[in-house]
């Protein structure tokens, strides 16, 4: 599954945020094939990675680093190794057809029986598929129907996956007509696809600060939170003084100033701003960066103090000292997160 042991997704990619947070998909079962040239790297003949260095995108890699398929790979590249140093080759050399039959005679290849839960059996996930395939089976309004579920985490994903051209309208009424479940859900969906219809039904979870029912995953983020990541796809204008008084509340937790930060950037890179809302969201970023660190069972002032130099860079305003200290932080990924803010800023003039 996808599993990143976190609760915070305002740093994910858009489709990530919107499996886990969208279609509450966090503890469904995902299955990929796993190519050969993921484990052998560039410039090296005689090494295979058997661990989570294997080459895979950062989204892939939250559910490709687990127990059951590090022994995967582990297996997969044992056999080749084993196969280049009998057949006197490099690591890209290794017949792939003789491979691929030492792995299915071990059973690495074999499809599950049907139901079958054995830890570290292959999976395969019928919500895995391409755009175009993403509603067979079912017509588009049997699955819109079906967000109306308690558990509609599948519905949610199907639809994403198939795209706004024949959907949108059916979950715009929807926001009008639904329930208040099933108009969040098509709210996010819309969001999702950068539709301005769904800004109100997200304003309002912000503004009410909206928890919404416990969700079926276990991974408990309120509304309002996801509302707010939501916004950055479609915010427009409205956003900004719902933004402004959520920054006010002396109860903020570290993740919603990241989330209030980062829809700022969004807001502004959007460039449909006028000057006086412009300067209502650097008001905005201005007073979260004066807040003192309020204690959290994780510290995470690196993660929102880097949400602001971005939501800064974005509005033109100056960095505070904070960037430059942070540029020599111990951290790698510290490091690198505000070199990359460092770059950004001198290439982007300040407003006066």
């Amino acid at each position: 599954h996808y599993d990143n042991h976190s609760r915070d997704y305002e740093f994910e990619s858009a489709t990530a945020r919107f499996y886990v947070w969208g279609a509450e998909r966090w503890p469904a079962r995902t299955a990929c094939e796993i190519p050969y040239r993921m484990v052998v790297p560039k410039g090296l003949a005689n090494v295979w990675l058997a661990c989570r260095a294997a080459g895979v995108s950062d989204d892939a890699a939250k559910s490709f680093r687990q127990q059951r398929d590090i022994q995967r790979l582990g297996e997969v590249c044992g056999v080749a190794a084993a196969l280049a140093v009998r057949s006197r080759v490099s690591n890209r050399a290794v017949s792939l057809k003789v491979l691929h039959a030492r792995l299915q005679a071990s059973g690495a290849l074999a499809m599950p029986v049907s139901g079958a839960t054995d830890f570290g059996k292959a999976v395969f996930s019928k919500e895995f598929g391409d755009a175009d395939a993403a509603t067979k089976g079912n017509s588009t309004a049997q699955w819109v129907e079906a967000l109306r579920q308690p558990d509609a985490g599948a519905a949610m994903w199907r639809l994403y996956r198939a795209g706004p051209r024949s959907i949108a309208p059916l979950l715009r009424e929807q926001l009008r007509s639904g329930g208040p479940d099933m108009q969040w859900r098509a709210a996010l969906l819309l969001a999702a696809w950068g539709d301005g219809a769904a800004e109100p039904r997200l304003l309002q979870a912000v503004a009410k600060l909206e928890t919404g029912p416990d969700p079926i995953t276990g991974v408990v983020v309120p509304r309002w939170r996801k509302a707010l990541a939501f916004l950055r796809d479609c915010g427009t204008a409205r956003s900004v003084p719902v933004l402004g008084r959520l920054a006010r509340r002396p109860d903020l937790p570290q993740a919603a100033q990241i989330g209030i930060a980062l829809a700022c950037e969004a807001l502004a890179a959007r460039g449909r701003l006028r000057a006086m809302e412009r300067d209502a969201l650097r008001q905005t970023i201005g007073r979260l960066g004066q807040r003192p660190d309020a204690p959290a069972p994780v510290d995470i002032a690196w993660q929102r103090d880097y949400a602001l130099a971005r939501a800064r860079v974005a509005l033109g305003m100056p960095q505070d000292a904070a960037v430059a200290a942070y540029l020599n932080d111990p951290r790698a990924i510290v490091r690198r997160a505000f070199s990359a803010v460092a770059r950004r800023t001198r290439r982007k003039p300040q407003d006066a």
